[in-house]
């Protein structure tokens, strides 16, 4: 009985939380972001409306009109340069059964990575997804907007010449 107000009071607020916050703390001057230069990066590519970085997620990037993509970059177990964001396969890996794969990315080769498919955890319309090169990914997007590359995994002994490999692609 005693504690009723103290509910109602709360649910009250809680109702009215964004109209107060909005109308009360939040800055009304939106002008002060006029004239800065933003830029738009897609991280993964689109990775929100297509599998993180696939061939599909930069294609989606392209489309929606990004200034830049983001992408991972690692080596394989013969030193070629993919781009995957995990040390491991097993999140979004699937063999052509549809099994996770397990393992260290540097622990395939670049013909044994292409042979999995990196969608179907996604949506199953992506199935056809394999893991990209580096190369395949630049050559795709030919200059059409900014690439970050990020490195990932630099302290294993397969990436003894990564920089010079990476500079050589780029």
């Amino acid at each position: 009985l005693y504690s009723a107000p103290f509910f109602i009071l709360f649910g009250a607020l809680s109702l009215f939380e964004p109209y107060l916050y909005r109308h009360l703390f939040a800055s009304k001057d939106i002008d002060r972001l006029g004239g800065k230069e933003f830029q738009i990066i897609a991280h993964k590519g689109a990775s929100g409306l297509a599998p993180e970085n696939t061939m599909a997620a930069f294609e989606k990037a392209l489309e929606l009109g990004v200034d830049q993509i983001e992408i991972d970059v690692r080596h394989t177990k013969d030193e070629e340069i993919i781009v995957f964001h995990d040390q491991r396969l097993d999140r979004v890996t699937r063999d052509s059964l549809g099994n996770p794969i397990t393992g260290d990315v540097h622990d395939y080769t670049l013909e044994e990575l292409k042979q999995f498919e990196v969608g179907s955890w996604f949506d199953s319309k992506f199935s056809d997804q394999k893991i990209p090169t580096l190369k395949e990914v630049l050559d795709f997007i030919d200059g059409q907007v900014d690439v970050l590359i990020e490195i990932k995994h630099m302290d294993h002994p397969h990436y003894h010449d990564f920089a010079e490999k990476l500079v050589e692609v780029v």
